[in-house]
């Protein structure tokens, strides 16, 4: 097996990788897509990098959509609240 592919079978590494993209340290985010490059010259390493990506990219979603539902609620509930002051 190639070195490639056994950094590959590292979920942890591959999620790592993948959070450094998004740093402001240019060295970092440049040095985490040199690394990702490398692994995508393997099949393990392009499947392990997709599959990594689309559960970071569901995860993100997912929180989105919480937080749009929590001010949802509290918007309703500010409003249910002014309607209580006003009848009282």
């Amino acid at each position: 097996m190639e070195m490639n592919e056994l950094v590959a079978l590292d979920v942890g590494t591959v999620k790592g990788l993948i959070l450094m993209l998004v740093i402001r340290k240019r060295k970092l985010s440049v040095a985490a897509c040199d690394a990702i490059l490398d692994l995508s010259t393997t099949l393990i390493g392009r499947n392990k990098t997709r599959e990594e990506t689309e559960t970071k990219n569901q995860n993100n979603t997912g929180e989105k959509e919480q937080t749009t539902v929590k001010k949802k609620n509290k918007k309703e509930h500010a409003a249910e609240t002014a309607t209580e002051k006003e009848r009282s």
